[in-house]
C-alpha cells in the first residue's frame, strides 16, 4: 500500500519556534544523558477518582493553552487559577509554582532525578533547554502521565520500570511536565538513544520452551517486545527472532513505526535449532529489525539493529508460560499453567500436555481457572499451586498486573486464556472452576455473575465485590456523582461493574445448584471482610446457597503450615501450595460440582453484555476488535500535530495498561482501503489471516480528518452537535466529543470519533480516563471544554445508540441550560 503519512518534523517542531527561555536544566550539546532533578512543583489543583469525569488545574491549562509552549514556562511564584469545582468558601483561589529539587542517584548515564513522596497528584514541571534539536528517550516511573511540550505521553504509575519514549527537544526551551502517581518514588531522565531503531527488552512476552524427559523441545510459543522508533519520519521495518548464534527463522511481523512512536510487536510460531536444551537453563533469543521500503525497492544493504532476550526452559511437568493470539488486537498474551498429574497422580512423566483417552470422557482433566491480585505477575499466581490430580490450573494476565480489574478487557482476557487451555488440554467442559485472590477474588464475582453458564463452582478469596462497595469501605471516590439524567447514562453504561445487581444469576438451575464458596480473613487490612460478609448477606437475601469461612487472624494474604502439615504426602511434600488460594476445602468443594450436561435454556440468565462482552452503550467497545487508530492531517499545523499525539499517546496507554498492540494511520492512508471496507472487505497489515483491521477510531473533525465521513452520523446526531455552536453564538471555545457507531455485523468494521470543534476542545479529550477500568463514557458523548474545572456540569449531552448502530437526537440527553 502506498504510503502517504506525512513527515512530521514540521509539526514536532511547530512549538519550538520560539524565543529561548532561561531553564533549569542544561542539555548540552554533546551530552549523552540528563537527570531531571530541579524544576517547580504544584499541587492541591487536581482531584481525582475512577470516575468519567475528573477535576485538574493542569489540564485545563493545557486545553487553554496557558501550559505547554516552553516560551511560556512558568517561574517560581506564578500562579494557576484554583478549578471551580475545588473553591472552598475562605479558601485560596490560586496556586503557585514552587521550586523542587530531587536528589540525583545512579552513576553516570544512569543518574536519575529522583522525588520522593508528595501531595496527591502533585505535578513537576523541568524547564530543559537544549543547545541542539535532538532526539532524546524520556525515562521515567512513577509518573501518572507526561506532557512533552504539551503533548501528552504515557506515564508509569505502577513504576513497572520499562516506559522509555522517544522524545523531540527543540534547539532552546523545552517543557516537561511529570504528574506524581503517589505511589511512592518518582524518577526521571533524559538518554541518548542507542540507534533509530531499539527494542525495550525490559517489557518482554513470551511463552517458556517446554522439554520432554529426554530433552526434546516439545512445545515452542511466541514472543512479543516493544519496538522503538526513535526518528522523526515513520520507519518501515521487518521484525524478526532466532536462537542466538542461529539463522533467522520464519517466524517475523512487518511493520510501519510512526514517528517517536512505540508498538509492542508479536512474532508467533518461532522456529529455530533447540539442540542441547535444557530444563532450568534460559535460552538466548536474539530479535532483528531490518529497515524496509513497503512502497518500493528494498535498499541493497537495509540497516538492522538487534537486541537478545532470555527465555526459560522448563520440563512438561512444571508450571509454564503459553501464549496465545489475542482477538481483541492481534497482540501475544500470556497464561501460566500449572499441568495436571495423572490417574495415578504421577508427573514424572515429563509428557508436553496431559492427553487423555477422547473415548473415555472420565479421564478429561477439569479445568481451574485462577484470577490473581493487584500488582501480581500471572507467574506468581500460578506458583501457589501444586499440581492437583486431574485438573489444570490456568492463570491468566487480566493483560497487565493490575490491568482492568478483570473488568472490561481484563474479563475478556479471562476467557480468551481458559478456551486456549481448554483447547491445549481437551479439558471437560462439565468441570470448569473459578477462583481468583484479592483483585483477582472481585474478578471471581464479576466473571461468575456474568458467565454463570461456564462454571460448575466458583470460589472468591479476600475479594471486593465492586468498586462501589470496596472504595466506600476504604474511603475512596468511585462513578459519576451528578444525579441529573445526563450522568445517568454514565451511571447505565457502568452497570456490568454492580456485582450486587447480577449476584441472581449464580442461582443455578432448580436441582442443579451453582457451587459457592467465600474465603477472606477476618484481619485483612486490605480488602475488608465486610466485602465477604456483604456478600453472604445478599446471597443469603436471594435464597441462593453457599459456604462461608473466615480464617481468625488471618489477613490479605496468608499461609497456614498446620493445613500443610496435615496435607503432607508420604514423600514429605506437602500437596498445597499458599493456602489462601490452594484451600482444600475450596478443591473439595469444586469436586462436588459439574455443569449440566443439557442445560435448561429457559433457566440461563441472558447475559446483560453484547456480544463483545460491554455494555451495547458502551463507548469502549470500539477498541474490542484489532482496531486502529486514524490520525487527521488536513487541518492547521496544530490540529494536525494535536490529532497525532492524542492517536501514539491512546496507542502507549493501549501498551502500558493492556500489555497491546495499538496501530496508527493517516487518514489519507485510510482513504485508501475505504473503498475496499465499504464491499465488505477486510484490511490486513501483516502475513497472517488474523492480522486485519476490525475498527477505527478518527481523531480530529470532519474538517481536518477526511476519514470522517466513513462515521456516518445521523442528522440527528449532526444537529446535536451543531446545535451546541448555534446555541452558544458560535463560541470560540466550541465543544468536545466521543462518538461510537458499532455495526453488529461480521467482518463489518465499527466507527468511533474523539475530537472536537475547536483545536481546545480536541485537548479536552486528551486525559479522559477511557483506558480505565469501572469508567465509560455513552456512545454519544458532548463536553465543554470547561469540564476539567467544572466537573460534570461540564457534561453537555449524553445518549446511546440503537441496536442498528445509530442515535436519534430524541434519544439524547442534554442539560436544560445547554438546550
Amino acid at each position: 500500500m502506498r504510503s502517504v503519512m506525512k513527515n512530521l518534523v514540521a509539526v514536532c517542531v511547530l512549538l519550538g519556534a520560539s524565543s529561548p527561555v532561561v531553564a533549569d536544566l542544561t542539555l548540552r550539546a554533546d551530552a549523552k544523558s540528563l537527570a531531571l532533578s530541579e524544576g517547580l512543583a504544584i499541587d492541591g489543583v487536581s482531584q481525582w477518582a475512577r470516575r468519567p469525569i475528573n477535576i485538574d488545574g493542569v489540564v485545563a491549562a493545557m486545553v487553554d493553552g496557558v501550559l505547554g509552549d516552553p516560551a511560556k514556562n512558568p517561574k517560581a511564584g506564578d500562579t494557576l487559577p484554583m478549578p471551580a469545582a475545588l473553591l472552598k468558601e475562605g479558601g485560596p483561589t490560586t496556586a503557585a509554582w514552587k521550586e523542587a529539587k530531587g536528589e540525583v542517584k545512579g552513576e553516570g548515564m544512569q543518574a536519575s532525578g529522583v522525588f520522593g513522596e508528595m501531595g496527591r497528584g502533585t505535578y513537576v514541571l523541568f524547564a530543559v533547554h537544549s543547545e541542539r534539536e535532538r532526539v532524546m528517550m524520556l525515562e521515567a516511573s512513577g509518573h501518572g502521565v507526561a506532557y512533552v511540550n504539551g503533548e501528552p505521553r504515557v506515564g508509569d504509575p505502577y513504576s513497572f520500570g520499562y516506559v522509555r519514549l522517544p522524545i523531540l527537544l527543540h534547539e532552546g526551551a523545552n517543557q516537561i511536565i511529570l504528574q506524581h502517581a503517589n505511589r511512592g518514588e518518582m524518577k526521571a531522565r533524559l538518554e541518548e538513544p542507542k540507534g533509530e531503531v531499539e527494542f525495550n527488552t525490559k517489557d518482554v512476552t513470551a511463552a517458556d520452551v517446554v522439554v520432554d524427559a529426554e530433552g526434546k523441545a516439545v512445545s515452542v510459543g511466541g514472543l512479543a517486545v516493544p519496538i522503538i522508533n526513535t526518528t522523526t519520519r515513520p520507519l518501515d521495518v521487518r521484525v524478526t527472532c532466532k536462537r542466538s548464534g542461529a539463522k533467522s527463522g520464519p517466524a517475523l511481523f512487518d511493520i510501519r513505526l510512526p514517528a517517536l512512536s512505540v508498538c509492542k510487536v508479536p512474532i508467533r510460531g518461532i522456529s529455530t535449532d533447540f539442540t542441547g536444551v535444557a530444563a532450568g537453563k534460559p535460552m538466548a533469543l536474539t530479535v532483528v529489525a531490518v529497515k524496509q521500503n513497503f512502497d518500493g525497492d528494498q535498499p541493497a544493504r537495509a540497516p538492522q539493529w538487534e537486541d537478545e532476550v532470555s527465555v526459560d526452559v522448563v520440563s512438561a511437568a512444571a508450571p509454564r508460560r503459553a501464549t496465545y493470539r489475542s482477538r481483541i488486537d492481534g497482540s501475544l498474551q500470556y497464561v501460566s499453567i500449572v499441568p495436571p498429574t495423572d490417574d495415578e497422580g504421577d508427573t514424572a512423566r515429563n509428557r508436553p500436555v496431559y492427553l487423555p483417552d477422547p473415548s473415555r470422557k472420565a479421564n478429561r482433566p477439569g479445568l481451574v481457572l485462577s484470577l490473581h491480585g493487584a500488582s501480581v505477575e500471572a507467574t506468581n499466581q500460578a506458583a501457589s499451586y501444586t499440581a492437583k490430580k486431574g485438573l489444570v490450573i490456568a492463570c491468566p494476565t487480566n493483560r497487565r498486573p493490575f490491568g482492568f480489574d478483570w473488568e472490561d478487557w481484563g474479563r475478556i482476557d479471562a476467557l480468551e486464556a481458559m478456551d486456549f487451555v481448554a483447547k491445549e488440554f481437551k479439558t471437560d467442559p462439565a468441570r470448569q472452576y473459578l477462583t481468583g485472590h484479592s483483585m483477582g477474588g472481585h474478578g471471581t464475582w464479576q466473571l461468575g455473575s456474568l458467565y454463570p453458564e461456564r462454571f460448575a463452582a466458583i470460589a472468591p478469596s479476600a475479594g471486593w465485590l465492586s468498586f462501589a462497595t470496596y472504595m466506600s469501605a476504604v474511603g475512596q471516590k468511585f462513578g459519576p456523582a451528578g444525579e441529573d439524567p445526563v450522568m445517568q447514562k454514565f451511571r447505565e453504561v457502568i452497570s456490568p461493574s454492580d456485582t450486587i445487581s447480577l449476584l441472581p444469576r449464580l442461582r443455578g438451575e432448580e436441582g442443579k445448584p451453582k457451587g459457592i464458596y467465600i474465603l477472606h480473613g477476618d484481619a485483612d487490612d486490605n480488602v475488608p471482610v465486610s466485602e465477604a460478609r456483604r456478600a453472604r448477606e445478599e446471597l443469603t437475601k436471594l435464597g441462593i446457597p453457599f459456604e462461608f469461612h473466615e480464617q481468625p487472624g488471618a489477613g490479605h494474604w496468608w499461609d497456614d503450615d498446620s493445613v500443610k502439615k496435615a496435607n503432607t504426602g508420604p514423600d514429605g511434600q506437602t500437596k498445597w501450595g499458599a493456602v489462601c488460594v490452594d484451600w482444600p476445602p475450596m478443591f473439595e468443594m469444586f469436586a462436588k460440582y459439574s455443569l449440566p450436561e443439557k442445560p435448561d435454556a429457559a433457566a440461563q440468565p441472558t447475559s446483560p453484555l453484547g456480544p463483545d462482552h460491554f455494555h451495547p452503550g458502551s463507548f469502549k467497545r470500539v477498541f474490542n476488535s484489532n482496531f486502529v487508530l486514524v490520525y487527521g492531517t488536513h487541518g492547521t499545523l496544530q490540529e494536525n500535530a494535536w490529532a497525532y499525539a492524542k492517536a501514539r499517546f491512546d496507542g502507549e496507554q493501549w501498551w502500558y495498561r493492556g500489555n497491546g498492540c495499538a496501530r496508527l494511520m493517516s487518514d489519507d492512508d485510510f482513504n485508501e482501503i475505504a473503498a475496499h471496507l465499504r464491499e465488505g472487505g477486510m484490511y490486513q497489515w501483516g502475513r497472517s489471516s488474523q492480522d486485519y483491521a476490525g475498527n477505527f477510531i478518527f481523531y480530529g473533525n470532519e474538517r481536518c480528518n477526511i476519514a470522517w465521513s466513513e462515521l456516518g452520523l445521523t442528522s440527528g446526531e449532526r444537529m446535536a452537535i451543531r446545535s451546541i455552536e448555534q446555541s452558544a453564538g458560535e463560541s470560540p471555545a466550541g465543544h468536545a466529543w466521543l462518538v461510537t457507531k458499532s455495526v453488529q455485523q461480521p467482518l463489518r468494521p465499527s466507527f468511533a470519533a474523539i475530537g472536537g470543534s475547536t483545536l481546545r476542545a480536541m485537548r479536552t479529550t486528551d486525559r479522559l480516563s477511557y483506558f480505565s477500568a469501572g469508567v465509560d463514557y455513552p456512545s454519544f458523548t458532548l463536553l465543554s471544554p470547561d469540564i476539567w474545572t467544572r466537573g460534570e456540569p461540564g457534561v453537555i449531552a449524553a445518549g446511546f445508540a440503537g441496536a442498528d448502530g445509530q442515535v436519534d437526537e430524541k434519544t439524547i440527553e442534554w442539560r436544560p441550560e445547554e438546550r
